[in-house]
């Protein structure tokens, strides 16, 4: 029998014989179909498993960068006595009504901890004396605003720090938001091309979970302490988490130490996960989050546009508009409440005062999440 088929010998009467033809051993088309049925079968088994693993990876990779982000903080106050601003106003040398001039040559704590980030070189590069701002918005002609026009801080533009982006965000980290959002009254469009980075600190809650702290319009000097509303659109805004808004043009607000959290660092949220999108009844499913002229500028006294203040659950998903009933503080980049989001399955990451990154799923409870906002509010908190 010859390889691959075989043959019969038929005798014939007489003591003859002769051979039939060869008959080839081969796949009928029935069986080449459950063949590829099967495959078909095993890759959908296998792809879920396949994803499963690369996003828990990647989620792996995202509290990695919350972790080097916690090192940071306790080496800034080691080195400092206190925790870093959530939002620098810089006493830039023009009239003080141009609310959004120094607005823009401010810097917040993403700035703040470049050193402590291995980023040394880069952070003595910037230029920090109020005359070359830190945002990457077009503004007026001649451009007064964008970074990418100035010698010094244009380093900022399409610089990516590996550390400040979930992996599991999509899109580019440096895109121009205008064509995403392109509201003509919202001017947190990203013309310098800044990174969007993917992590807000947690400047506190509304309400206030111990219920002590009045609302109240916000002054220059920040109010530190108290809750206040900019306006119905952009929201709440509090100063009871562990970032201090500090004005150097008023001396406004107060370093954080260890010392403010009285409910214990190990109860008190600091950074949080801003890299998911929300519903936004003219755009559908968009990216918000506080990178408001980018992901560097500090803000004004009212808008510490690199923080938010915890007033949505997780992963909200309710739809949001410009409307001054519906957008509740997280329909802007300079909201004072964006939502915590993320593209991980079920919830987000955030860090904590004592350096541990922990995993708040969707539904961890709005009590729960305004107590871990708040630095002294003297509650218990059961996770």
């Amino acid at each position: 029998m010859g390889k691959g088929g075989s043959s019969t010998n038929v005798n014939l009467r007489g003591g003859g014989s002769f051979h039939t033809l060869r008959r080839i051993l081969a796949f009928t088309l029935v069986e080449l179909l459950v063949v590829i049925a099967i495959i078909g079968v095993l890759i959908a088994l296998l792809l879920p498993a396949v994803q499963a693993a690369r996003e828990a990876a990647r989620r792996m990779q995202c509290t990695n960068n919350l972790k080097q982000l916690g090192i940071a903080v306790h080496n800034y106050h080691d080195s400092y006595n206190a925790f870093p601003a959530s939002s620098i106003y810089c006493a830039k040398p023009l009239p003080v009504d141009e609310a959004t001039e120094y607005m823009a040559f401010g810097w917040n704590w993403r700035v703040t901890l470049l050193p402590f980030m291995e980023q040394g070189p880069l952070y003595e590069s910037l230029s920090f004396d109020g005359t070359e701002p830190f945002a990457a918005f077009e503004y007026g002609s001649p451009d007064t605003l964008n970074f990418a026009n100035y010698p010094h801080n244009k380093v900022l533009s399409n610089l990516v720090i590996p550390a400040y982006k979930c992996p599991s965000m999509s899109g580019d980290v440096c895109r121009n938001m205008s064509a995403e959002f392109p509201d003509p009254d919202v001017s947190h469009r990203n013309d310098g091309m800044s990174m969007i980075v993917c992590y807000a600190a947690i400047a506190g809650a509304y309400d206030h979970p111990d219920r002590t702290t009045k609302r109240i319009d916000a002054p220059d000097d920040g109010n530190t302490g108290n809750l206040y509303q900019v306006n119905a659109k952009i929201g709440y805004w509090s100063d009871r988490g562990m970032f201090a808004n500090i004005n150097l043009k008023r001396i406004g607000g107060s370093w954080r130490t260890f010392a403010s959290a009285t409910d214990g660092t190990s109860n008190t949220m600091i950074i949080a996960e801003q890299s998911g999108r929300i519903n936004h009844v003219n755009h559908g499913r968009i990216l918000v989050n506080a990178n408001y002229m980018g992901a560097w500028p500090g803000g004004d006294p009212r808008n510490p546009v690199a923080s938010t203040t915890i007033r949505h659950t997780i992963n909200y998903m309710g739809v949001l508009d410009a409307s001054v009933t519906n957008a509740n503080g997280a329909s802007y980049f300079v909201g004072g409440n964006t939502i915590l989001n993320s593209e991980h399955s079920g919830g987000i990451n955030a860090l904590l005062g004592d350096g541990s990154v922990r995993f708040l799923g969707d539904t961890t409870k709005m009590s729960i999440l305004q107590k871990l906002a708040c630095r002294d509010d003297g509650l218990t908190i059961d996770l």
